[in-house]
Parts: C-alpha cells; structure tokens; sequence
C-alpha cells in the first residue's frame, strides 16, 4: 500500500489509543513502532508517547510526514492513566495517585498541545488532531 506521507508520527499522550493505531497501521502493512524510543529511519509509523518525541525536529528532518494528535476526553484519559498504575504493586508513573500528579499531567497536556498547534500553525495540513472516542476514527486514519 503507497501512503501519502513519508512517516506518520502520532504524537498525543500514552491512554489515547496508540495500541490501537499501532493496530491499525500493522492491518494497512505499514511498518510501525509503538515504543518510547522511535527508530525513526527504519519505519513508517510511530506511537507510543508521542508527547516525548521532538516534533519540532522530527518536522524538520522529515518534512513530508504527517502529525496526528490523539486525544480523547479528559477524565477518561486520566482514569485511564491512574488505572494503567494499577497493573504493577509497585510505585510507578502513575501509581500511586494524587492529585500533584493530576495536575502535572494536565499542565503537561495543555503545554504540549499549545506547542503543537503553534507549531503547525503555517501548514495545518500536516497536523490532524483525533478524538479516539469517536465512532469512525479508524475508518478516517486508514482513508488517509
């Protein structure tokens, strides 16, 4: 399958659907990375905490990719994020839970998503933001 773009990147927040991007990505025989760290010259696609990968600089360097930011509603995401700490008896990123954590996490979104859409302000055609909790979201991505 010939895609429109040299590299996906999906850059929101971990919680917002990235094993279900990467899924969809594997179904379309894109090669696709869903770790933290991006191999970005050996694949196509990439998710998994996007918000921690240099966008700025993956812009530059890759100037025919496109951006997608994943998002879906706010007290789902935390919920979300809080039970994810749940899956281990140890402390984590996100175990145990208190309200200083929520308020980084939403001071960090809120940053993130402010630089993002200053960013791409000049060219809005390589950033498309994408509520995962919305019907027909997929269907969207793989048109694309």
């Amino acid at each position: 399958m010939k895609i429109k773009y040299d590299k996906i990147f999906v850059i929101g927040f971990n919680k917002t659907a990235t094993s279900t991007f990467q899924w969809l990505f594997k179904e379309n025989d894109l090669p696709t990375q869903h770790v933290s760290k991006w191999d970005v010259p050996n694949y196509t696609c990439f998710g998994d905490n996007g918000d921690k990968n240099d966008f700025k600089n993956l812009d530059k360097n890759y100037p025919n990719s496109l951006f997608i930011l994943n998002v879906r509603p706010l007290s789902d995401w935390l919920i979300s994020r809080f039970k994810h700490g749940l899956r281990e008896d140890s402390p984590n990123w996100a175990h145990p839970y208190n309200i200083e954590k929520c308020n980084k996490w939403l001071t960090d979104r809120e940053k993130h998503h402010s630089e993002l859409l200053s960013h791409f302000k000049g060219c809005p055609e390589k950033l498309i933001i994408i509520d995962t909790s919305k019907c027909g979201w997929q269907n969207y991505v793989a048109d694309l």
